[in-house]
């Protein structure tokens, strides 16, 4: 029986996915995560398209986040000062 060669070559890896789980992405844009709460919670981020659910059935479910989507919101906001980006209040 002949020897096989072993391939010194690694296995292709799959192509890197833009979605990230929230501590990777609180890390990634060096924000917190009670601050890409917030901004879920404030619709700043888009369901579907900034963030999904890993289990979609599951109410509770862990999120994954758009890395690019993201970067660009994150970039916007941190170009115009917050103060500028909330509403008047009524008088």
């Amino acid at each position: 029986m002949a020897d096989v060669p072993t391939s010194t070559a690694e296995p292709p890896q799959p192509a890197e996915s833009p979605w990230l789980e929230t501590a990777a992405l609180c890390q990634h844009l060096s924000i917190s995560r009670s601050t890409l709460c917030r901004w879920r919670q404030r619709r700043v981020l888009r369901h579907g398209f900034h963030w999904v659910r890993k289990n979609p059935a599951a109410p509770r479910s862990d999120h994954l986040w758009h890395l690019d989507h993201c970067k660009d919101v994150i970039a916007a906001r941190r170009w115009f000062p917050a103060s500028s980006l909330r509403r008047p209040r009524p008088a």
